[in-house]
This record gives C-alpha cells, structure tokens and sequence, in this order.
C-alpha cells in the first residue's frame, strides 16, 4: 500500500510536541481494501482519510469543524487517549472507524463529540444550480454566477439559525446493543459554528467489541442519513 497521509489534530503543548504513534495495522488494512474495491474511483467511492486526534484536542478540531460549511458533521474526540480514524467519502455511505492509541489505565474512555451546523439546507427557493458546460456562452456563466450567489447565500442564513438555534444528540451503541444517549443545546447567544458535546464516559474495560458513536441535529436526517460523516465505529477488542 502506498504511504498514507495522516491529517493530526494536536493539543496544545507548553513544550515538544509529542512524536505521533505510528498508524496501526488495522487502519491500513481497512483503508487497503475499501480502495481496493473502487480501483476506479479512488477520488469518491474509493477515497479514505486518515485523521490523527491526540488526547485533549477538541478545541482545535472544533476550529478546523467550525470552517467545514458542509453538512452537518459530528467528529469523536477523547480527553484522555488519543485516536486514529479513517474515514470514507459521501457515496462510500459508509461509517468512520477508529482506534483507541493510548487507552487510559482505568479504562475510562473520556469522549466529546464535535458537531456542526448543516450548510446545505438551504431554502428551498434556492437550489444549488448546476454547472454549466465548458464551452457555454458567457451569458449563462453569468446567470450562473448570480444563481449561485443566491444559494450561496441562502445556505448561510440557514446554517446560521441553525448554529443559533440547534439541539445536538449524541448516542453511543455498546456491543451487546444498549444504547447511553444525550442532547445538548447551541448557547443561542451568538452563532456557534462547532458545539462540543458534553463529555460521555465509556467503559472500555466492560464494552468489549465495535463501540459505535453517532451525533446528529434535531430535525436533520438523523445520523445515518449521512454515516460517512456523522457515524464512527470505535474498535474495542
């Protein structure tokens, strides 16, 4: 497999940074065979990205979240242990995984969930327009231009009430399929483009197997209604 670029999302240090652990085994190999099956589309169906989210870092990847102006995302993020994960593309529909690097000593896994505003519902009276060919006349560029001005527009009133105005769910499913859940509320004072959850506590020395942490808005298409984005599988063997 060819070398993987790993994007790191670092705490903030008074001193050296910590050296990175190296990628695991299971990363690569999940990674290998996703890109395996879509040899053809390794830009979409077969595309994987790889993040690296050190222990104590969620105030900077709620920075990188606040500026993503997608759909919303919500990203796991732990206080105590550090974790690899990869992730998949749109039309891959398919979860994120991850790994747990440095496990805490009581096993108590200290998780916040980082989830953002949706930027794509828009208002209905304006729909994303679609590209027009290479070669069209400069007149419908520009009409293109205009409509685009106006989706644009409208997706950020929209994602705007919504960072003012949102309910946040976080649910983690254990292995033997109990479910610990809560919601959480934007701070309605001001636009908040990244909200961190409140931290969830997991036990990773009793919940042995596939962890999986979901965090979606109220009134969205729930979690798997975008899984590639909203849904990380956290490995626990």
């Amino acid at each position: 497999m060819t070398r993987i670029n790993v994007t790191a999302f670092r705490a903030d240090h008074a001193g050296q940074t910590p050296r990175r652990p190296p990628v695991p085994k299971e990363l690569k190999d999940v990674a290998a065979a996703h890109a395996a099956k879509h040899p053809e589309d390794l830009e979409d169906k077969g595309y994987t990205g790889v993040s690296f989210f050190e222990k104590g870092s969620v105030k900077n990847v709620q920075s990188y979240a606040a500026d993503l102006k997608d759909a919303g995302n919500a990203i796991a993020v732990a206080k105590n242990a550090s974790l690899y994960q990869v992730g998949f593309s749109y039309h891959a529909a398919k979860p994120k995984e991850a790994w747990i690097m440095d496990a805490p000593k009581d096993g108590k896994l200290q998780l916040q969930v980082v989830i953002t505003p949706s930027w794509h519902a828009n208002a209905w009276d304006s729909p994303k327009p679609s590209d027009p060919a290479d070669d069209a006349p400069q007149a419908v560029w520009d009409a293109y231009d205009k409509a685009f001005e106006k989706y644009d527009a409208s997706c950020e009133a929209s994602a705007t009430k919504f960072a003012l105005t949102n309910t946040y769910n976080v649910s983690v499913t254990y292995p033997d399929g109990t479910v610990d859940k809560q919601s959480f509320a934007v701070n309605g004072r001001e636009p908040e483009w990244a909200s961190a959850s409140p931290t969830v506590e997991i036990d990773l020395k009793k919940h042995k197997g596939d962890i999986v942490v979901r965090g979606w808005a109220d009134g969205s298409a729930g979690a798997d209604g975008y899984a590639s984005a909203r849904v990380t599988v956290l490995h626990n063997p």
